[in-house]
């Protein structure tokens, strides 16, 4: 039994080439840091997390079970807000993911290219240029306004 250490009362024996460790702590390889059994065993490229935590590779965050985890390129975001690519406005919920070159919108409108306006629920997404009008009401270019209004001169 050369190969085993001898310890004090309340120790483990642990075979050599493990660390020793208090009873309630797990045995790791040498190498690796004792760690509560509340907290996983992980290599030494992995970070040490508590349970319920995934365990992650270097260069991702660690991140409690209530956020998600994401490669490096997402943000990291709170279940409140979405995950959306670099490059994308983090969004609460309530509103629209979109991508680059759209407008963020509240839910319920759709999202819209850069260069119209954005207008609230109950009126029409319109070109810029053009007037906000609630539903119900046609929606006139200026141009064909500016002509109607010239017929109907011409008619009258």
């Amino acid at each position: 039994m050369l190969w085993l250490a001898l310890v004090p009362q309340g120790l483990a024996l642990v075979p050599q080439g493990l660390a020793l460790v208090p009873q309630g702590l797990a045995l790791v390889p040498q190498g690796l840091a004792l760690v509560p059994q509340r907290l996983a065993l992980v290599s030494q490229r992995l970070a040490l997390v508590p349970q319920g935590l995934a365990l992650v590779p270097q260069g991702l965050a660690l991140v409690s079970q209530r956020l998600a985890l994401v490669s490096q390129r997402l943000a990291l975001v709170s279940q409140r807000l979405a995950l959306v690519p670099q490059g994308l406005a983090l969004v609460s919920q309530g509103l629209a993911l979109v991508s680059q070159g759209l407008a963020l919108v509240p839910q319920g409108l759709a999202p819209v290219p850069q260069g119209l306006a954005l207008v609230s629920q109950g009126l029409v997404l319109v070109p810029q240029g053009l007037v906000l009008v609630p539903q119900g009401l046609v929606l006139a270019s200026l141009l064909f306004t500016h002509n109607f209004t010239r017929c109907h001169q011409t008619l009258v």
